[in-house]
């Protein structure tokens, strides 16, 4: 009897799961709507070329049936102009978008649709042959190819038509040149991105910022300035290339200086212990009113740099340490004087001026390395 018992209840068990399980089975094997399958393909970034454009005629053709409301239709046909797009065939993807915003103006993708036909317009002129061949250099692999190989490709694009993706061409070759670190060769794309007639003025402004940030890199910040004013290039470019000629300028100069002192500091300290001062040096560098100094100058002008919004305060400990060195190296200058030479006011004037170029050298380094924002309301 117990056996029976645990046989009916097992079989009421299973017959109640099968019940409430049915609903479900029923919704799975109805069929989906072919227009959300599509959609849900589509988002596969493995798809070839041959598999798009079969999308693109399937939806196509979901967008063709009057039994479906307009939304619907502008959806399966931005399906279609994202097929085609993907598939590199423009001119169909550019007709679809603007049937897009022609079935359904207001639905959620028209906006979409709208801008990415505005950016395929210009390229018709050529039937979308620049377009296709910029397509394709972008998809190949420039960082695995050599700087010759790409400067040919460079060439190259003389024989392209007269498009914007033209000069879209030149700007992609100019940026893997720079990676590959062609300077020269990326220089001269750009410039003959400026001297193409089918270039924008956006793209022009592109390559002329380009290449003033390259120029400025390599250290030649005084040739940007002047191709910039050549190109008649917007004043604030021309503005902010002559602020970093004017702070590389600076810079060569306050290394120099800096070099040169630390450079005399330690020469006279060789002297110094020489001349058997050594005992001298040692008591100048163990006075601590210095190091207090330094240390307030340090410590202090970080801690309240961080209290001003919690500012970053790299360049003031690179301030100390480099005012650290300058110090030290002032004090073997003063220890290796000699007491008996002519002038000494003079000399000690002269020993002054020094540290203070090579204390303003330091700091100028230090905001041009950490915080160069700093030096814009110095107009530096």
């Amino acid at each position: 009897m117990r056996h029976t018992l645990a046989t009916h209840t097992t079989a009421l068990t299973l017959t109640l799961a099968s019940l409430l399980a049915a609903p479900d089975a029923r919704a799975q094997t109805q069929p989906s709507d072919p227009l959300e399958t599509l959609g849900r393909t589509l988002e596969r970034d493995t798809l070839d070329a041959p598999t798009l454009r079969a999308l693109a005629r399937q939806a196509q053709s979901l967008s063709e049936q009057p039994t479906r409301n307009e939304t619907s239709r502008a959806l399966a046909a931005f399906y279609q102009a994202d097929a085609c797009d993907r598939a590199l065939d423009f001119a169909c993807a550019l007709r679809a978008y603007e049937r897009v915003s022609t079935l359904d103006p207001g639905c959620p993708f028209a906006g979409r649709a709208r801008a990415r036909a505005l950016t395929l317009a210009p390229y018709a002129v050529d039937h979308f042959d620049g377009l296709t061949r910029l397509e394709a250099l972008r998809r190949s692999a420039l960082s695995q190819q050599s700087p010759a190989q790409i400067t040919e490709l460079s060439r190259a694009l003389s024989q392209w038509p007269a498009s914007p993706a033209r000069p879209a061409a030149r700007l992609l070759l100019a940026r893997a040149l720079s990676d590959h670190g062609a300077l020269d060769a990326s220089l001269d794309c750009l410039r003959a991105l400026l001297s193409d007639p089918a270039s924008d003025p956006d793209q022009r402004a592109l390559a002329l910022h380009q290449l003033t940030q390259q120029q400025i890199a390599a250290g030649r910040a005084e040739s940007s300035v002047q191709e910039l004013r050549a190109n008649n290039a917007s004043p604030s470019e021309i503005t902010l290339a002559s602020r970093m000629a004017r702070r590389h300028t600076l810079a060569r100069a306050s290394t120099l200086t800096l070099a040169l002192y630390l450079g005399w500091g330690l020469l006279c300290a060789l002297r110094a212990v020489r001349k058997g001062h050594a005992r001298a040096l040692a008591h100048a560098l163990s006075r601590p009113l210095g190091w207090v100094h330094l240390s307030v100058l340090t410590l202090g002008g970080a801690w309240l740099t961080w209290q001003n919004e919690r500012h970053e305060v790299s360049h003031m400990l690179a301030l100390g340490a480099g005012a650290s060195l300058v110090y030290l190296a002032a004090l073997s200058t003063r220890v290796a004087a000699s007491p008996t030479a002519r002038a000494p006011r003079v000399r000690a004037m002269v020993r002054a001026l020094a540290a203070v170029l090579a204390l303003v050298s330091v700091a100028f380094l230090a905001l041009l390395r950490f915080d160069a924002g700093l030096l814009d309301g110095l107009s530096l």
